[in-house]
């Protein structure tokens, strides 16, 4: 390598993205004269168009830190630039030509020889290789326009034409037809064999049962094949009021036979008489469904629509599944008035185990204000011997739900969210709560709690609630949790409420966290009461509105061995302070560590002075080391009242 013209390791190629108007671009490697490079526009993927070189000014020729392009004609934005070192091939020096020794001319050259191998390197990278040994790849040559090309073994060979690939939509179409023609030509078999069209079912049912055996039923909403089975179908018949799935024929007894629906699974409301028009009242139909659904252990799927349920409540027991279209698309309003719970769920027993339950992308919207509940679901007493034991299975699933008012918040809104009692395993995951707030304005909320989950007390205790990934605004309580082992907040966000998350139990119990979320209340974000462990990690916490001092983090009773990390706790009251982290009766065993502090003291910046730590009297062994922790705005950082404590 030249000492007078350094030449580095560099693919020598450059791409720019031109700016609007652009026309100067960098040359960040050497070139020995303008024929040595290429200037390039991309015009689509890996396809190029040359630059004439009366188009562009090259300068920086032998310099080794390389030149600059300039392209006479303004770019415009997005146009792709290709700088590209080729450099010529020729022997620009001859010994024997020359008839004497230069030793800068040899230096020149074999500066260019070292251009060259570069470029040579760089090209070579890019091409297709086989193993050492093996024969190179081939290109057959039997291509047209338009071919592709697909590995087979060592070859490249003729693949599908792009054309053929464009055109796979219109495929899927003639196989859509295809399908329609099929089912065309099912209809016309069907009408040549002993079959029937009936337009109701009162048709249905006068159809003599000796001659047809198959009918189609064409009412609306009802549509579908049915069958003529015999045998004693007469409790599945009364078990059936709306006709739904069993008919019973005119003709003929229950105890013989039954008209039945070929395929009845998922079930649909609109089998059993709902519009889904948000006017007309469904709750009958759907309560019906319901109940053949809980008879015979059966999943339903809601098509889109509004469910209207006037002022009656909805019940379920043994329906493994119930799954709308989506929270948008699928939804169960209530009329102003209603009191009790619109969905309300008993997970019966199945076996030595209680059932599972899913409940998923749908919508309940209420026109009351703060009464009735949206759903409730209880499951079995856990003194209710073997029968709740088996604690790690999932009982309850609950996905992409949306529980609101069906105007404005200061309009109407349910008193409750979500009630879960006696359930272990709960997984509730994307549900959504919006509740109503109290004329008087926030941070005054009529709606007590958006999810509460509680236990029965009795050892051992439901294990455990799941709350992942869900929005939840404007209630007196976000999540209210009473006698369980083992909460898990995560990745939510929870604002617009007088309190956050409350964990409580009766005696000690473990274990509760709350994590990865954000949580803006008026009295506290997070207290917790008599839990054994418990991790308060990750959160951003802010106290916000209400003429009194407020809390980030309240622990009461004989809670122990938790840690509180990795927060950020802001006030944002204008007249009042925050205790923000407040320890009292006998909390023991609580490392405080990592955390920081924006603002505990008022925003108007009055002498009242807030506190980030307060160890109360009776709090002993825990820890809060001041050098880990960051504080600004706060009257006090630690006040200890208690024994063996330390910051």
């Amino acid at each position: 390598m030249s000492s007078v013209f350094p030449i580095t390791d560099d693919p020598r190629y450059r791409r720019y993205t031109a700016s609007a108007g652009q026309t100067v671009f960098p040359i960040p490697f050497p070139f020995l004269q303008n024929e040595d490079l290429g200037i390039y526009l991309q015009t689509s993927s890996s396809e190029y168009t040359l630059f004439p070189p009366e188009t562009y000014v090259l300068s920086g020729a032998e310099n080794p830190a390389g030149g600059t392009l300039t392209l006479n004609v303004p770019r415009s934005a997005g146009d792709v630039i290709l700088i590209l070192g080729e450099a010529v091939l020729d022997r620009l020096s001859s010994i024997v030509r020359d008839g004497r020794f230069s030793s800068s001319l040899i230096d020149s050259e074999l500066d260019r020889i070292r251009i060259i191998e570069l470029e040579f390197r760089r090209d070579n990278n890019r091409s297709l290789k086989v193993d050492y040994g093996a024969g190179g790849l081939t290109i057959a040559a039997d291509l047209s326009d338009g071919d592709t090309l697909m590995k087979q073994g060592d070859w490249l060979v003729k693949g599908p034409n792009a054309e053929h690939i464009a055109s796979a939509e219109g495929y899927a179409e003639e196989a859509k037809s295809a399908s329609e023609t099929a089912l065309n030509v099912l209809d016309q078999i069907l009408i040549r064999a002993p079959n029937a069209f009936p337009a109701t079912r009162l048709e249905l049912k006068a159809l003599p049962t000796s001659t047809i055996t198959s009918a189609y039923l064409k009412e609306p909403g009802r549509e579908g094949q049915f069958i003529w089975k015999t045998g004693d179908f007469s409790a599945r018949i009364a078990a059936d009021p709306q006709g739904a799935v069993y008919l019973k024929a005119d003709a003929v007894a229950g105890t013989a036979g039954a008209w039945v629906r070929a395929v009845f699974t998922p079930l649909d409301p609109r089998w059993f008489g709902a519009v889904g028009d948000g006017v007309i009242n469904d709750a009958a139909a759907i309560q019906a469904m319901l109940n053949f659904a809980g008879q015979n252990n059966l999943a339903v799927e809601l098509p889109a629509g509004k469910f209207a349920c006037g002022t009656t409540g909805l019940t379920a027991s043994g329906v493994p599944r119930i799954c709308g279209r989506g929270r948008q698309a699928t939804k169960f309003i209530w009329d102003a008035g209603f009191t009790g719970f619109g969905l309300d769920i008993t997970i019966s027993l199945d076996g030595a185990y209680s059932q599972q339950v899913e409940l998923a992308q749908f919508s309940l919207e209420t026109k009351a204000a703060a009464t009735g509940g949206a759903i409730r679901v209880v499951g079995t007493s856990s003194g209710a011997g073997s029968v709740n034991m088996d604690r790690s299975t999932n009982r309850l699933t609950v996905r992409d739900i949306f529980i609101t008012g069906k105007t404005t918040p200061l309009a109407d809104g349910w008193s409750t969210g979500l009630t879960i009692r006696n359930v272990t395993n709960a997984l509730v995951d994307g549900l959504s709560f919006r509740g109503k707030v109290n004329s008087a304005g926030e941070p005054n909320y009529d709606s007590n709690d958006a999810i509460a989950y509680q236990g029965d007390g009795i050892t051992p205790h439901h294990v455990a609630l799941t709350l992942v990934n869900s929005f939840i605004i404007y209630a007196k309580r976000g999540v209210n949790c009473y006698d369980f082992e083992g909460v898990l907040v995560d990745n939510c966000q929870i604002i617009g409420v007088d309190k956050g998350v409350l964990f409580a139990a009766a005696t000690d119990y473990p274990h509760a966290s709350v994590m990865n979320s954000h949580i803006n209340a008026a009295t506290t974000c997070i207290e917790i009461t008599n839990i054994k462990e418990f991790v308060i990690v990750g959160n951003c916490l802010y106290c916000e509105l209400g003429a009194f001092t407020a809390s980030h983090v309240s622990v009461f009773g004989i809670s122990s061995f938790g840690t509180i990390g990795n927060n950020i706790f802001e006030n944002l009251k204008t007249a009042f302070h925050v205790n923000s982290i407040t320890l009292r009766d006998t909390v023991h065993h609580c490392l405080i560590t990592s955390n920081v502090w924006k603002r505990t003291n008022p925003v108007n910046g009055s002498t009242t002075a807030g506190i980030c730590i307060w160890m109360m009297a009776s709090t002993t062994w825990n820890k809060a080391p001041a050098s880990v922790n960051l504080f600004d705005a706060s009257g006090t950082y630690l006040l200890n009242q208690g024994t063996n404590n330390s910051g």
